[in-house]
């Protein structure tokens, strides 16, 4: 990765306080300039005699060992820029919970340059007006929306004034999931019901095929169910787009 790829990646997210209280010198407001440590706008000019700007950023960890790799990867990055030091900051969903600290913080002015927000939280956030919508400064890079997947690019460009995608740049995704189901096949073959595979292999794999495969196998008995998922949104979205 450049240094120029990843200084864009940073500045993809930059973060603006919705409370507007962040300064500008000479009283120009900062549009065209970029941002320092505490959130003070420059004019853009970035002689050689500024100090290192500092970038606070922040992901939703799951486990300290999550922790330990942005750690370890921040301190990588930061060791190989100039004039920019990392700082990684661990959020939680103690609390408040993860994403209202955000806000919180964001209207005291006190929330990191660069955050991480899941995918469902973006409209929120920029018709909140506390992200930064950074097309122009994608546009003058090199920067590509071709070059990730579709998807998740037709949120995070969409422009709620006109309700167009490609049009504004809210961030860029971190990752995409993929969903799997898995089958247990001996408890299908105990059961004596039949198998998904060859189901699918014939083009028989319907819903009602699905719903009495599950039946077969919840009819076992005791803790045994023909199916299960976790309470998270996304099976359940996976079920809704798949109907």
């Amino acid at each position: 990765m450049t240094k120029k790829l990843i200084a864009f990646l940073l500045a993809l997210t930059m973060v603006i306080a919705a409370c507007g209280s962040d300064t500008a010198d000479d009283g120009d407001t900062g549009d065209d300039g970029g941002t320092t440590d505490g959130g003070t706008a420059t004019d853009g000019d970035t002689g050689d005699d500024m100090e290192d700007v500092t970038i606070r950023w922040r992901t939703r960890p799951d486990n300290q060992e999550e922790i330990d790799v942005y750690s370890s990867v921040s301190d990588t990055l930061s060791s190989s820029l100039d004039g920019i030091a990392l700082e990684y900051e661990p959020g939680s969903n103690e609390g408040a919970g993860y994403q209202q600290t955000l806000l919180t913080e964001l209207a005291a002015g006190t929330a990191p340059d660069v955050f991480w927000i899941p995918g469902t939280e973006v409209a929120d956030f920029a018709t909140k007006g506390v992200i930064l919508d950074v097309r122009d400064l994608a546009d003058a890079s090199d920067h590509s929306d071709s070059d990730f997947y579709p998807g998740p690019m037709f949120h995070l460009t969409f422009n709620p004034d006109t309700g167009n995608t490609g049009e504004a740049l809210w961030g860029l995704p971190r990752d995409v999931s993929t969903f799997a189901l898995y089958i247990n096949l001996d408890l299908i073959a105990e059961a004596g019901a039949d198998d998904p595979r060859e189901l699918a292999a014939s083009g028989n794999w319907t819903w009602d095929a699905f719903e009495q495969v599950a039946a077969d196998v919840a009819a076992i008995g005791g803790e045994v169910k023909g199916y299960g998922q976790s309470s998270w949104w996304g099976p359940y979205g996976v079920w809704m787009q798949g109907g």
